[in-house]
């Protein structure tokens, strides 16, 4: 009976009844809406946080570029070119300023050269230059600004075995060459170049270019050159006081070490895999085995990673043990842009450096190269470049120390929270240097957290204004449904209706349309928060970099999009906004009935209708 009346009630109000059903509808759609926003907005920045990284590269900047000129003997012209001059080198402590929030480094990474003359660095149908250390005399006197013919006297070191007594010497980029006599006898250091003219045919034979001769770039740890006496002259003359100088020993080690160099890998330390840009940007990953872990990088455990090409040539396997020797350090270049030079290759003292780390490292991975890798050389992985944990390292290599050069983009880097950039060079800037120029690169994660922010704030929008909405026309049809019943609900009690069934007889038709309201409310902003998410205009899909970086960058080796996933609509927040809105319905219709009930029936009858 009470249901019947309620009901009967309503529909003697459809108008007022109707737009009721709809306000609440609309109203509990936009909560639902706002609420599954907000929801997909959290799952999309809990993905992100495991797919995405941010790292950001440091480069010290030049003081200067001077113009730079090579004499060509061929073109009997200069070649020019820019050099860029630093001046002091800045620490790697200046990154370490409070509120930095590193999750990795800094870190100023050093390859250091292995002897490993068991292994194969090469394949064996590949070839190189000749590379030859000997003492020789030219034919007849001349002057070496074309090929002149030197006949070898001894041979201290050649990768290839010298199959004849002559050879041909240019001392190509000097203009003015000193003039040699054939009475004399020269000890040079010199690589195979191309001929003279650059015709491949047998009139024009391959010269033999001056190199470095006994020379040393050695550093201290603090990246101060240390002095040395060394000449560093790639041609000397053989004279009266070249033995009882020691140039004689001197020569000797230069000569060691370029054998040695031939039988030598490149061993990269690193505390994250994921600040070596070829792994951050995708152009490496590891395709057998598994990366360092944490415990790995924490504990320094002998691991190691090295690429398909140097497992190949050594039939090398997961598991299997890889014996580095560690001789020299270089923190100027990366492995593939200094692995044939550009440093002294002796100590001060014009000797070898000799192994200050042996141990045995277990093969945990091993790394290929992704198919169109950066062509910026300075990033790429040397084909025989192993990789470990820089913790691993347990000797100092302070005193091995061939070269030392200002932090680059290559080998400083650091990885700092998601979203972090502009807090991180708010506070570099209160540092006060201005010398180090940063690059950051997270994968495109700032224009897709740009886009989550724009949904999010959306979503407290549609959120605050679907409650705000609910709650003022819950409020004013309640009223008119109850509040303004007075003289009904004091009829109801007269004719001996107890309190809960006057509760009964009021509340049950606008629970029931307030019910039908938020199902079919949250049903629409189930199935309408796909498409007000997508129909944004912000929503932008995987960029390759933050900046203007030099790689790209990408997610994986198969390169695969990254975008804000729109369709992750939770039921339970649909649920959650429907059942909400129907609850603050019937809180604040009770409160109404409560109101009404408070008053006896005859003071009831007696009031007007509010």
């Amino acid at each position: 009976m009470m249901t019947r009346n309620s009901l009967r009630q309503l529909w003697r109000i459809p108008i007022k009844t109707a737009l009721f059903f709809l306000l609440l509808t609309f109203s509990t759609m936009m909560v639902c809406i706002g609420g599954n926003l907000w929801s997909i907005c959290a799952q999309n920045m809990e993905r992100f946080e495991d797919i995405f990284s941010t790292i950001g590269t440091v480069e010290q900047m030049p003081e200067k570029i001077e113009q730079k000129k090579v004499w060509s003997a061929e073109t009997k012209d200069y070649m020019y070119g820019n050099r860029k001059v630093y001046g002091e080198s800045v620490p790697l402590s200046v990154l370490d300023f409070p509120d930095a929030g590193y999750l990795s480094g800094p870190e100023h990474r050093a390859f250091y050269n292995a002897y490993v003359p068991e292994l194969k660095i090469i394949d064996d149908t590949a070839g190189r230059s000749n590379y030859i250390v000997a003492e020789a005399s030219p034919v007849e006197d001349c002057i070496p600004d074309g090929p002149v013919k030197m006949e070898v006297k001894n041979v201290l070191f050649s990768y290839y075995p010298l199959n004849t007594q002559y050879f041909y010497y240019c001392d190509h980029n000097n203009e003015h060459p000193e003039k040699m006599f054939a009475d004399q006898t020269y000890i040079m250091d010199l690589g195979e170049s191309a001929p003279h003219n650059w015709q491949m045919d047998n009139t024009s034979p391959h010269e033999y270019v001056p190199l470095q001769g006994p020379a040393s770039s050695q550093a201290a740890a603090d990246g101060t050159r240390l002095p040395t006496a060394l000449p560093g002259n790639p041609v000397e003359v053989i004279g009266t006081d070249f033995y009882a100088a020691g140039y004689d020993q001197m020569w000797q080690a230069l000569a060691r070490e370029r054998e040695m160099m031939f039988h030598t890998i490149p061993v990269t330390a690193t505390e994250n895999i994921g600040l070596m840009m070829p792994f951050y940007a995708g152009d490496a990953y590891v395709a057998d085995g598994n990366e360092f872990t944490k415990e790995d990088y924490d504990n320094g455990n002998k691991v190691c990673l090295i690429s398909w090409k140097f497992a190949r040539r050594n039939q090398l396997s997961v598991g299997d043990k890889l014996p580095l020797s560690l001789r020299l350090a270089n923190y100027a270049q990366s492995a593939n842009v200094g692995w044939w030079g550009g440093y002294g290759p002796l100590n001060t003292a014009g000797e070898n450096y000799f192994p200050f780390e042996e141990s045995d490292y277990i093969i945990q991975g091993i790394y290929q190269l992704s198919p169109g890798a950066s062509k910026d050389r300075s990033y790429r992985l040397q084909e025989n470049e192993v990789i470990i944990p820089r913790a691993s390292i347990k000797n100092s290599d302070a005193n091995h120390i061939a070269v030392h050069g200002p932090m680059k983009g290559y080998t400083t880097s650091f990885q700092i929270p998601n979203g972090s950039i502009d807090r991180y060079l708010e506070e570099w800037a209160k540092q006060g240097i201005d010398n180090l120029e940063f690059h950051f690169y997270d994968k495109g994660y700032s224009y897709l957290e740009s886009g989550l922010k724009n949904m999010k704030k959306m979503a407290y929008i549609l959120l605050l204004a679907g409650i705000i909405t609910a709650l003022l026309i819950v409020i004013f049809f309640s009223n008119m449904f109850i509040t303004r019943q007075k003289k009904r609900t004091a009829i109801e009690r007269s004719l001996g209706a107890g309190r809960k069934q006057c509760i009964y007889s009021l509340l049950i038709g606008i629970v029931l349309i307030a019910g039908l309201g938020s199902i079919a409310g949250s049903a629409a902003g189930y199935f309408l928060t796909g498409k007000v998410a997508e129909g944004m205009g912000n929503i932008v899909h995987y960029d390759t970099t933050y900046s203007n970086g030099l790689l790209g960058i990408k997610t994986s080796q198969e390169g695969e999009d990254v975008s804000i996933d729109t369709t992750a609509v939770s039921m339970a927040v649909t649920v959650l906004a429907g059942s909400g809105v129907l609850l603050l319905t019937i809180g604040i219709s009770l409160a109404g009935i409560h109101r009404n009930l408070k008053n006896e029936p005859l003071i009831l009858l007696s009031s007007k209708d509010e």
